[in-house]
């Protein structure tokens, strides 16, 4: 099952988790922004992966939504990921930060630098 680590903050986890929901796809969700052990998680991927190179290196840059595969991988193309299991990713409908629950316990029922999002913390990465 693919991890999706998020924050219910980012305009683009939201959308990214609004379509796994919606398709129905299997997923975990660790939201870094409810636990300090989900952010520790997140901050070991992204202190030592090399997909997190460029976000490491560009100021105000926080690097999710990214998904980590069982086999370790990572991206942050969610949009791909959606369409290889025959979906249409939708990534321009806003989705309000209260439309849901994102807790970092809820459960859906659910390398180049891939295309997709990732937030920054200036706002301007989003």
């Amino acid at each position: 099952m693919v991890t999706l680590y998020g924050s219910k903050i980012c305009p683009d986890c939201r959308q990214c988790k609004r379509n796994f929901d919606m398709y129905k796809i299997p997923y975990t969700y660790c939201d870094i922004t409810a636990k300090i052990q989900n952010l520790k998680a997140f901050l070991r991927l992204r202190d030592t992966e090399d997909l997190f190179k460029p976000v490491r290196e560009e100021e105000h840059r926080v690097g999710i939504p990214v998904l980590q595969f069982e086999d370790g991988s990572l991206t942050f193309d969610w949009q791909a990921y959606v369409r290889s299991l025959g979906f249409e990713a939708d990534d321009k409908t806003e989705v309000p930060e209260d439309a849901e629950d994102m807790s970092a316990d809820a459960k859906a029922p659910t390398a180049e630098m891939p295309i997709g999002k990732a937030c920054g913390l200036d706002g301007k990465g989003c």
